[in-house]
Formats: C-alpha cells, structure tokens, sequence
C-alpha cells in the first residue's frame, strides 16, 4: 500500500540550498510561486491515485516515504515534478509516474491562476 500526501516544506534559503547540493537543476521551478507568498492560495488535489510497489522493493521490504518537488500549473496539471529524497529500487520513478496524472484546483493569487512549487510525500508500506 502507498499513501500520498500534500506537505508544505521550507523554503528558505538554506532549505533550498540543500536541495541544489542535491545536484537537482537549480532552474526547476523557475518562476513559480512558492509556500509563504502573501496572499497565495495552495493547489488542492482534486484527483489522485497511489502509486505502485515494484516487485524488486517488494522483495526487498523496502518501506518509507518519496519525496517530491513538483510544479502544479496554472491549469491544475503537475508541470514537472523531482525526487527530493529517494527510497530507490523503483519506488522514486513509481512515485514521480504516479503524481503526473494527479489533477489539482490551481493555485491562486490575486484570483488569478497561477504556477505553485508544492512538495508531496507519498508513503511506501508493505501490509503486515
């Protein structure tokens, strides 16, 4: 079973700093809102699905949780999304395939749609 969810995260420089010491492509995101703008209204899932253990991480008994930076477009579509932190044996890929067809209420400022950096969570747990 995997459970998904949307988590605010720190934005602050040093919290972006360790996420570009990552080696992740420190344009992702570019110009999109980020948690904290005065006056922004957070997407909100309006559809999801949970993503699929890989055979290889059910023989390992790997358990935990992916995270992800994804950028939800002005349309309520996930635009780009990055592993943040990994489980590996094909539980980051299965994540970041799963949160592409997740459909979202945009994100508002001004009344106006706009681009939001979210971070998700989903949780890998293997029933016991």
């Amino acid at each position: 079973m995997a459970r998904c969810g949307l988590q605010r995260r720190d934005h602050s420089p040093a919290a972006e700093a360790q996420v570009g010491q990552a080696g992740q492509d420190d344009n992702f995101g570019k110009g999109a809102y980020k948690v904290g703008t005065p006056g922004l209204r957070m997407p909100t899932v309006t559809r999801q699905s949970s993503p699929r253990y890989t055979p290889e991480a059910m023989r390992a008994k790997v358990e935990g949780i992916v995270e992800l930076e994804a950028v939800v477009a002005a349309d309520g579509t996930i635009e780009a999304s990055r592993v943040v932190k990994g489980l590996g044996h094909g539980l980051d890929e299965a994540a970041m395939d799963t949160v592409q067809s997740w459909e979202f209420k945009p994100g508002r400022l001004n009344d106006q749609p706009v681009r939001v950096m979210i971070t998700l969570q989903m949780q890998f747990r293997l029933h016991h």
